[in-house]
This record gives C-alpha cells, sequence and structure tokens, in this order.
C-alpha cells in the first residue's frame, strides 16, 4: 500500500512538472501611446543652444562697406589737356658756351673777332603768341676768325674743330643732331663765309683730313 501510494505521489509531482513547463510563458507588455508620452515627459529634450557664427576675414564686404571704402579713396585728378601749341622755328642764345668758346679759341693762338653758341629749335606759342616752351632740335656755331692770308684758314678751321670736339661734344649739347658750324674768315680784302654740317666736319677730321683738304686744297 505504501509502494503504491508512493509511486501515485511522484508520478503526480511529474505530471506536474510537465504542466508548468509547457504552459506559454506571458508575452512582454506592448509600449503605448501613454508609455511614451509619459517617458517623453520624464526626460525633456535639451533646448538648443544659440550659435552666433563669427564673421569671416574673407567675406564679401557689405554694401555699406563698400561704399566707405570707395569715400575713403580719393578719386584719380582728371588729366588736363596739354596746351594747344604754335609751332614756329627760333634759336636760342648760350651765353656760357659762347663765352668758354671763344677763351678756349684764343687760348689756342686763334684771333679770334667773336664767338657763339645757340641752340635752334622751335618755340610754342599760344594763341596770343606768348611763349609756353622751348624745344632744341642742335646746336649751331659762329665764329668770326681775323686773317691775313687765306692760307691760314684750313689751319683755323682744324683748330676750332678740335676745340669743339674736345669742350663741346654733341651729346653734352642742347639738341640730339650735331648742328652746323660757321666759320667766317675776316681779311683785309673783305670777308668769306663757310657754313659747313658739323657732323661732315667732324668725319674728315677723324679720316685724317687737313683743315685745307676740308676747305677744298686753299
Amino acid at each position: 500500500m505504501k509502494k503504491t501510494f508512493f509511486l501515485f505521489w511522484i508520478k503526480s509531482g511529474l505530471l506536474l512538472a510537465l504542466t508548468a513547463c509547457s504552459a506559454p510563458q506571458a508575452a512582454a507588455p506592448t509600449p503605448t501611446l501613454a508609455a511614451a508620452t509619459e517617458s517623453a515627459t520624464r526626460a525633456p529634450l535639451a533646448t538648443p543652444r544659440l550659435v552666433t557664427p563669427t564673421p569671416s576675414t574673407s567675406e564679401t564686404p557689405t554694401a555699406t562697406e563698400a561704399t566707405l571704402s570707395a569715400e575713403s579713396s580719393p578719386a584719380p585728378a582728371a588729366e588736363t589737356p596739354s596746351a594747344a601749341c604754335a609751332y614756329v622755328w627760333a634759336s636760342q642764345p648760350l651765353n656760357e658756351t659762347s663765352a668758354a668758346l671763344f677763351a678756349s679759341l684764343q687760348a689756342s693762338g686763334l684771333n679770334v673777332e667773336a664767338a657763339s653758341a645757340s641752340a635752334y629749335g622751335e618755340n610754342c606759342l599760344d594763341a596770343a603768341g606768348a611763349l609756353i616752351s622751348f624745344a632744341a632740335m642742335q646746336t649751331d656755331y659762329t665764329i668770326t676768325l681775323r686773317t691775313e692770308s687765306p692760307q691760314e684758314r684750313g689751319k683755323m678751321l682744324y683748330i676750332v674743330l678740335l676745340n669743339l670736339q674736345a669742350l663741346f661734344p654733341v651729346e653734352s649739347t642742347p639738341g640730339p643732331n650735331p648742328g652746323q658750324l660757321t666759320l667766317i674768315f675776316s681779311a683785309p680784302d673783305g670777308e668769306t663765309r663757310l657754313t659747313l654740317p658739323r657732323a661732315e666736319a667732324i668725319s674728315a677730321l677723324l679720316a685724317g683730313k687737313t683743315g685745307e683738304e676740308m676747305m677744298g686744297g686753299e
């Protein structure tokens, strides 16, 4: 009897255990809208932080800044049109050059009566005829020498050219052109005038010609 009751008790315990294991478990509760609202209320979102942007130095200036910049920069001055000129051939004396030439020729042993240098070019005149400016083209020389014999003229020309080259090279005198040389030979029987381009005379001098040869064999 006891053995039968003990076996019945074991079978009943096993049956209960199997029944508990096979029973379905309760499903997890599904979140509801109320639960979500409650959760949101308990943990509110953080308030966004206002960030003030820092302007970059490379940004394009505003219209106001551009206006101020334009006002602070002085406007370029308007060019004044050049005055209208009436050009007239003219000469201007070179007094210092004349005095130096006279002294140099005298020191060379020549009987000099006069020596002058002048700049030849163009005067710029306004509508009223007043001088605005002078533009030199060349420097001309006029020399008067006292001579007793025509045979002396070639030697005198040679000495004059040497003095001009030594004291007054073309690049040191007004105007880009070599100019003219005029020699006036004053003799008891009258005057003889000789005018020749300075460049031509200097070329002959550098070529080794004598004054007599330059004057045509006098």
